[in-house]
């Protein structure tokens, strides 16, 4: 069996495994705390309200909302349903993946399964592809966006540089933070066709006349909702303490996922080195341009095209929050820079390719055994780690019925809780269990039976209510009422 079968089998089997995980954590995590919003009342809405974007609230990721209405109309309003889109999305960044290592490395490379695997070290986006919000579907779209732009630069494609174009539109469509990205790729667009692509003038006038007319059409159709989200400060929830602490640091903190291996490395000073790579990297083509004319060579080379894509969309996020007034890209916000940034290193991977086979070797030993190191330290099966604390609102609502012995009962939640369980409640998989509104404030006054709380509000209730569930060290409390 040749080198390219073994690969293209070899990976096939991972993105199995990919899914599996993924599709396990969908089943099995219980709706987490922006989850609700799409799956209880966004998905009320006729198609075109969803487009039109109802309300100003962010959490309407408008691509993975009408996809989740689309799913929940043909299977219901099951947790695994609201879920699909993301999952779906997994494979379309396997495939992503796929195309631009197969495009940078050749199939037949010793370093291709080595340098794919590079793309799924980071546990903080995989969660996502496992929940319903809009990350996982722009991540996928601007994998596979930048796969097909650079592959569309390397070969002089013209097809490829509109879908890359287009899955651009689609990953900004899913989320608007990458919007910063797409602004990129349209810079991408018009270098290719004036002045990498043959001058042709009827060709670059065509597709130059189409690009104009698509980009107005999409700018239409989302100066709504960016309107309506800014007029009502919706973006007040971030900060704005710079590109380096607010997107760089965030960015590498969840791609340390709280494991013992990476957590003694500092995050700025990574930061710091990633930022200097990438300055490094384009100074170095800036002297070969200027020095030996090889701007041609330049436009074809991956380490080139996907550096200059990054800093591009690095820059251009920079000058939004300055010239808008708006903060800062910030952890999973900017995570669509994880594999913008994972391209740069198999890029410059690549070089290894005419190198000895010893040398390909070894870099792939060290993946490898990172990866493997990476995933038994940091990877968690039964909790995702943006929204942490729902990770046991199913186990509560089973310690609740087996102690109330199928009578009708009265919960209130903190207020971080209460999403979770609202999902459950509305959906009519709750019809036992009253549950309280939603209340910034916890209540020790409320008339129900139990109290699902934080640990530093137990004194609140100590008078009324005694505890009969703890979690995670006595972090949250699950309370029953005391007897009068």
């Amino acid at each position: 069996m040749v080198a390219s079968q073994i690969n293209k089998y070899i990976y096939i089997l991972f993105t199995l495994f990919g899914i599996s995980l993924v599709l396990h954590k969908a089943i099995t995590i219980p709706i987490t705390y922006d989850e609700t919003a799409t799956a209880v009342y966004y998905i009320n809405f006729s198609y075109l309200d969803i487009i039109k974007y109802p309300g100003s609230w962010p959490s309407n990721h408008i691509l993975n909302t009408l996809l989740v209405k689309f799913f929940t109309s043909l299977y219901g309003k099951e947790q695994w349903v609201v879920r699909l889109p993301s999952v779906f999305s997994f494979l379309i960044y396997c495939y992503a993946v796929y195309l631009f290592c197969k495009t940078v490395f050749s199939i037949h490379s010793k370093l291709f399964l080595f340098g794919a695997l590079i793309f799924f070290l980071n546990f903080y986006l995989i969660d996502f592809f496992s929940l319903s919000r809009g990350y996982a579907l722009s991540s996928a779209f601007l994998t596979l966006s930048v796969a097909f732009l650079i592959k569309s630069y390397i070969d002089r494609n013209d097809i490829l540089q509109w879908f890359g174009f287009l899955c651009a539109i689609l990953s900004s469509y899913a989320n608007f933070t990458s919007l910063v990205y797409l602004i990129s790729a349209c810079i991408a667009f018009v270098v290719y066709f004036v002045f990498v692509n043959n001058p042709r003038k009827k060709v670059i006038t065509w597709n130059n006349l189409l690009f104009l007319l698509v980009s107005a059409g999409y700018g239409l159709l989302i100066i709504t909702p960016i309107i309506k989200m800014k007029q009502d400060d919706q973006f007040k929830y971030w900060t704005s303490n710079g590109f380096i602490n607010d997107t760089m640091v965030s960015t590498v903190n969840c791609f340390k996922y709280a494991s013992p291996n990476l957590e003694q490395i500092d995050s700025f000073h990574l930061s710091i080195a990633i930022i200097s790579l990438v300055f490094f990297i384009l100074f170095f083509w800036i002297y070969r341009i200027l020095k030996h004319r090889y701007l041609t060579q330049a436009l074809k080379n991956p380490i080139f095209l996907s550096n200059s894509l990054i800093l591009i969309t690095a820059l251009i996020s920079i000058a939004n929050c300055i010239f808008t007034n708006t903060p800062y890209l910030n952890a999973r916000t900017a995570l669509f820079f994880y594999p913008m940034f994972s391209m740069l290193i198999c890029s410059i991977l690549s070089s290894l390719n005419k190198t000895s086979v010893l040398l390909q070797l070894l870099c792939g030993y060290l993946i490898l055994c990172f990866a493997v190191s990476h995933f038994k330290k940091a990877y968690r099966s039964d909790r995702v780690s943006e929204w942490w604390f729902d990770e046991k609102t199913l186990e509560i609502v089973k310690i609740l019925r087996d102690d109330a012995q199928c009578k009708k009962i009265k919960l209130g939640t903190y207020w971080l809780f209460n999403s979770s369980f609202q999902f459950y409640s509305q959906t009519g998989k709750l019809n036992d269990v009253e549950l309280s509104s939603y209340d910034k404030e916890p209540d020790f006054n409320a008339d129900v039976d139990y109290y699902y709380v934080m640990w530093d509000d137990i004194d609140k209730f100590k008078n009324k209510y005694y505890i009969i569930a703890s979690f995670n060290n006595n972090e949250r409390h699950l309370l029953k009422r005391l007897n009068n």
